[in-house]
């Protein structure tokens, strides 16, 4: 079982392509290309943690794209999950939070876990930072400069060639940091 990371779908939301230059001709292009992106990389037992702005759509628009999408599913709210389409689309997702703090098993770090701050949004601290702690968000579409060396990556599709990302990636980069500007 692999773990996965993403956020900034934006489903359906035909203004992301002009906001964000993303390089499809429509938003159905966009659309199927994200979903196929998606389950060329995950699994059916993998996890995957999107951290918010799912879909811009009708409620059923969104049930039926979360219906599509492999692996156990977990969403961090954003800005734009809208009270309606999230109660369609909590079949799909083992849970629904604001916040999470997540701990994965990894036995190649000093205490066999590692912990990752969970958020849709970028935070300047978070808990545990200055102890390894890493912070996964969305909403910037790569426009957040984080600081030298943080901890902290921006897991939205328009940083990661929209697909999801698997934790090995993340934890490669985050260990290249030192004193290297964040993505």
């Amino acid at each position: 079982m692999q773990t996965f990371f993403t956020g900034d779908t934006h489903w359906f939301h035909t203004n992301i392509l002009r906001y964000c230059n993303r390089p499809f001709k429509d938003v159905g292009e966009m659309n199927e290309t994200l979903i196929e992106n998606w389950n060329r990389v995950v699994r059916p037992k993998d996890q995957v943690f999107h951290l918010g702005d799912f879909a811009f759509c009708s409620p059923d628009k969104a049930a039926n794209i979360a219906r599509r999408l492999h692996g156990k599913k977990y969403l961090i709210l954003g800005n734009h999950d809208r009270k309606k389409t999230v109660e369609a689309i909590r079949p799909f997702f083992e849970w629904i939070k604001d916040v999470y703090m997540l701990t994965i098993q990894d036995n190649t770090t000093k205490h066999g876990n590692q912990q990752i701050w969970l958020s849709h949004y970028c935070h300047l601290v978070w808990p545990q930072q200055g102890y390894g702690v890493f912070h996964l968000f969305a909403h910037s579409h790569g426009n957040c400069a984080v600081p030298f060396a943080s901890k902290a990556m921006d897991v939205g599709v328009d940083c990661w060639n929209y697909e999801p990302v698997r934790y090995d990636m993340i934890k490669l980069h985050m260990s290249q940091r030192n004193g290297q500007k964040g993505i």
